[in-house]
């Protein structure tokens, strides 16, 4: 079993669900990867990745002054991939389970 990086896997889930969703939420999904997923952990192996490496990435994220719900968007989007990941075998467990988000109320 060869391992893939979190861009490789990334690549596969647009493959997917490109057929299936809207032209809109596929462009989201790639401008928020691009912007901040690929630069960061984007080529680290899935199997290497941990929950310590997510969980400083939204951190990293939230100080930056992103907004929580477009934080949370990047982080359900990594959740989708690492489902992508435990469904091909290639980890055992989806690390995002344990990553917190601050609340927040997204009514203005």
């Amino acid at each position: 079993m060869s391992s893939k990086t979190l861009n490789d896997l990334f690549t596969e889930y647009l493959a997917l669900v490109t057929p299936l969703q809207s032209e809109a939420t596929i462009k989201s999904k790639v401008s928020y990867y691009k912007k901040h997923i690929q630069p960061t952990i984007g080529r680290n192996y899935i199997t290497k990745l941990t929950f310590l490496d997510y969980q400083k990435l939204i951190n990293q994220l939230l100080d930056s002054g992103l907004k929580p719900k477009s934080v949370k968007h990047i982080k359900d989007l990594l959740q989708v991939i690492n489902k992508l990941a435990y469904k091909m075998k290639l980890i055992k467990e989806n690390p995002l389970h344990d990553v917190v988000l601050p609340k927040f109320d997204n009514r203005m």
